[in-house]
């Protein structure tokens, strides 16, 4: 067992031992951490690390909670990683599991795979010079595109919702969403985004159902894709701007906007009795 112990510059920082069950505590810096075998803690410290664990079960520790990290997978070359968060980027191979000070450990095998066509169709950039090869985005990510802040900012779910056509025919996988966007949905002028919280304000049971569960507009959307569609549901039938003149006291409070005012309907003006939420009925 060894502890090894980094600098605050750029390290190469490697286990003397093929098997022994080492701490590494690379400090500051871009450090390369090489673990070889064994069952290893890894503490990358501030900076972008390149950490390949080896044989054994390999841990990095990090400060804070889970929640202020982004964590991808890719097994495709093997088992590959990328956490970014408060102290830089560390790029992985062969590691088990992140541990954090806070929120306990995730196995790295749960973490899902990383949605190399949504990257893609993210940055017109990178499909214009990778086409649809999902390994090359990847490994863009990977090496450049991470420490570059760049992110997955195409909504597959919400390609799906917002085209019922391409939903019907190939079913609710949002990496395939965004593979037909890249090959056809970019040039067709396909919309992409659907407004899930306005869908469940348009129901009364969705609105009972979602109530205060976090992020309307991705259940909304998540509900449409499995069930609304099949089920012949209305997209919008919630009137924002009937809902906003009619309670003036909301935009005073700063909710404003579509999504806003739709969220408050869900949350709130629903189960008080607020006025003006849909369309009048003609007869």
């Amino acid at each position: 067992m060894a502890a090894i112990v980094g600098t605050d510059g750029n390290d190469n920082l490697v286990s003397p031992e093929a098997s022994s069950n080492d701490t590494i505590n690379a400090l500051a810096g871009d450090d390369r951490i090489e673990a070889r075998g064994g069952d290893d803690l890894i503490l990358p410290g501030p900076g972008n690390d390149r950490i390949e664990g080896g044989d054994g079960r390999d841990d990095v520790l990090l400060p804070g909670s889970l929640d202020q990290y982004e964590l991808y997978r890719y097994t495709a070359f093997g088992n590959e990683g990328v956490i970014r968060g408060p102290e830089g980027v560390d790029t992985l191979l062969d590691v088990e599991a992140i541990r954090t000070d806070i929120s306990g450990t995730r196995e790295f095998s749960d973490v899902p795979e990383f949605l190399s066509y949504a990257y893609l169709a993210s940055y017109a950039d990178l499909s214009a010079a990778f086409g649809e090869d999902r390994d090359v985005a990847w490994d863009h990510f990977y090496q450049v595109g991470a420490v570059e802040g760049r992110a997955i900012t195409f909504d597959g779910a919400g390609y799906l919702a917002a085209n019922p056509d391409v939903l019907a025919a190939q079913g609710g996988n949002v990496d395939d969403a965004a593979l037909h966007y890249l090959r056809f949905g970019r040039a067709e002028g396909r919309q992409t985004d659907f407004d899930g919280a306005q869908y469940v304000a348009s129901h009364a049971d969705l609105i009972a159902a979602f109530r205060g569960q976090g992020d309307a507009d991705a259940l909304g959307t998540n509900h449409y894709i499995s069930f609304g569609l099949n089920e012949g549901r209305a997209t919008d039938t919630f009137n924002e701007t009937t809902y906003a003149a009619g309670n003036p006291d909301l935009a005073v409070a700063g909710v404003v906007t579509a999504e806003a005012l739709a969220e408050h309907w869900i949350n709130y003006g629903s189960v008080e009795g607020r006025a003006g939420a849909y369309d009048p009925v003609i007869a």
